[in-house]
C-alpha cells in the first residue's frame, strides 16, 4: 500500500524522452521511420529492436560501397 505509485511520474517521462531523442536520429540516419524509436520503450521489444538495428541492413546504406576490411 505505502509507496506503490501507478505510472512513471514526471522524471519516467523525462528519462523516456531524454532516452528517445538519440534512437529518433538514428532511426533517420538509417534510414528508417523514426516512429519507430517509441519501440525503444516497450521491454524485451526494445531488444530485438536493437539488434535488427545495428545487425540488419538500413535503406540509407543503398547503393554506396562496401567497405572490406
Amino acid at each position: 500500500m505505502y509507496g506503490h505509485h501507478y505510472g512513471f511520474g514526471p522524471f519516467g517521462i523525462i528519462g523516456a524522452i531524454i532516452f528517445i531523442i538519440p534512437v529518433w536520429q538514428i532511426c533517420k540516419r538509417a534510414g528508417h521511420n523514426p516512429w519507430m524509436s517509441l519501440l525503444a520503450l516497450v521491454p524485451l521489444v526494445n531488444l530485438i529492436f536493437g539488434y535488427w538495428l545495428a545487425f540488419g541492413t538500413w535503406p540509407a546504406e543503398k547503393g554506396r560501397p562496401v567497405a572490406t576490411p
